[in-house]
């Protein structure tokens, strides 16, 4: 066939059809024909041998269910020096299965498929070549209802592959531009199912799009789908997780951080903020940012002996990870391997321990990257080797002095309960409560009890009187002498007058 001019046909079948035939389209412009069949394409052949050269097939709408622009099973496509542009279909402009297509030359521009694939719905091993071609503004439109929506996972491909959707089916790539091709969900410009494989090489990728999905360029259900080497050229290209490529999740992973989140923390201290992430992840190491299905997300630590300490979990969620900030309130983990469990609803699990340690009194972990200690600065003050209490808010700047470490002192009118921590402070009177010490001669609870030597004489501790016991012994002995001798001459002096 050559030089054919279909335009405006509206077709009840197809509008050209063969088995086991031989078929040579040339030069010819197919435009603005439509398709009310619910089973059928423009153009169909089985078990034959299709060239279309120099065709242009433009404003093609396929309505029916399962159509497309080209339909071949088990056959050869030859396509070159053909534009296919502005076409709406189901599944792909061009559908193939277990068909052989070369295409030279060509240009696929502003098709739409209302399920997936823009351009290319291949499947049940078929193999494709292209070269020196272009692929631009072709999309994959497909928006979920609410009822759509709960069985999403089984129809990942629906809104997938901008360009292309295999299953089962091999896609080789050279020379070719894709530019501004976008899908709804996954694969801006392909999407890979089952054992398919799509190897591109010396292309431009320009501003193709996933917006709700992964893989601007490629999707795959593993990282051995989508073989895109160096050669190619990327700019500007955008999904939701995986500029160029991307798998769904493969593995489960931990990583704790330091509360800022900048760096892997190798010790952990109680009472110390730390980061934890679970993160799914694709076959190509990348965050899964989005998931076909809702899942959630479990951290469990567990104690040596296996009891829960703590427990944090996210349920429903479309991303594929989960962070929160956790600090260990319990000393008893000090010295001791905390067990993190990672679980998700959808089968993953993971289980990493980490160590915990303290610091002496007065001094504070550095941060959870380090072992390293510091002492508390001036105007703090530490008790327990895990933090610092600062000095400078509410009451304590009228209460107390902190140097820095583990000293605190009282000021005037002030008493500390020794070795209370965190530190009991108790008024009392400001002549007994001095600066850091008790009024000389006083000790004891709120300063008041005397040391020895002393008695308290209303509130204060008075040095006791001094006394001599051996005067006062002399001066009994005395006073007894002298009355004996008094006794004496009494006596005398009446025996010598009577």
């Amino acid at each position: 066939m050559t030089n054919v001019n279909l335009t405006d046909n509206t077709l009840a079948r197809f509008l050209l059809t063969g088995t086991m035939s031989t078929i040579h389209i040339y030069d010819s412009y197919i435009a603005d024909n439509s398709n009310g069949d619910l089973t059928s394409s423009l153009i169909y052949f089985s078990g034959s041998d299709l060239v279309i050269d120099g065709v242009h097939l433009e404003l093609l709408n396929v309505k029916n269910a399962n159509g497309s622009v080209i339909s071949m099973n088990h056959g050869n496509l030859v396509l070159q020096h053909t534009t296919v542009s502005e076409s709406i279909s189901n599944y792909g402009a061009i559908f193939l299965a277990n068909t052989t297509a070369d295409i030279l030359n060509c240009t696929f521009s502003g098709n739409s498929a209302f399920s997936g694939a823009g351009a290319i719905y291949a499947i049940k091993g078929s193999v494709i070549s292209i070269e020196q071609s272009t692929f631009r503004i072709n999309a994959a439109n497909f928006l979920m209802t609410d009822q759509q929506s709960n069985s999403v996972s089984t129809k990942l491909m629906f809104g997938s592959g901008g360009c292309f959707i295999l299953q089962n089916s091999v896609l080789v790539s050279k020379n070719t531009l894709y530019y501004d091709n976008q899908a709804t969900r996954c694969g801006g410009v392909a999407f890979l199912q089952g054992t398919s494989v799509a190897t591109f090489t010396n292309n431009i990728f320009q501003s193709n799009n996933a917006y709700y999905g992964a893989g601007a360029i490629c999707y795959s259900k593993s990282s051995l789908g989508c073989l895109i080497d160096n050669s190619n050229t990327f700019s500007e290209n955008y999904a939701t997780y995986g500029n160029i490529y991307a798998t769904g999740p493969t593995t489960l992973v931990l990583t704790i951080n330091d509360v800022d989140g900048s760096s892997n923390v190798t010790h952990l201290h109680p009472y110390t903020p730390f980061l934890a992430t679970a993160s799914l992840l694709d076959a190509y190491n990348q965050v899964v940012t989005v998931l076909p299905n809702p899942i959630g997300i479990n951290i469990t630590l567990l104690s040596p002996n296996n009891s829960q300490i703590e427990q944090y979990q996210v349920t429903n969620t479309l991303q594929g990870l989960m962070q929160v900030s956790i600090s260990v309130a319990n000393s008893n983990v000090t010295n001791e391997y905390v067990t993190f469990a990672v679980t998700t609803s959808s089968g993953f699990s993971i289980s990493q321990d980490f160590y915990f340690t303290n610091c002496d009194p007065g001094y504070h972990p550095l941060s959870n990257i380090t072992p390293t200690c510091v002492v508390c600065n001036p105007n703090t003050y530490g008790w327990d080797g895990q933090s610092c209490m600062s000095c400078t808010t509410g009451d304590y700047p009228t209460q107390v002095i902190c140097p820095g470490s583990n000293q605190i002192i009282a000021r005037t009118g002030w008493w500390i309960y020794p070795n209370s921590t965190p530190p009991d402070i108790y008024e009392c009177d400001p002549d007994i409560c001095l600066t850091g010490s008790c009024r000389p001669t006083q000790t004891g609870i709120l300063c008041s009890v005397c040391e020895p030597g002393y008695r308290k004489v209303k509130l204060y501790c008075e040095e006791c009187t001094s006394f001599n016991y051996y005067i006062l012994a002399g001066m009994i002995s005395a006073v007894g002498y002298g009355s004996t001798q008094l006794f004496v001459l009494s006596t005398r002096y009446m025996r010598a007058h009577l």
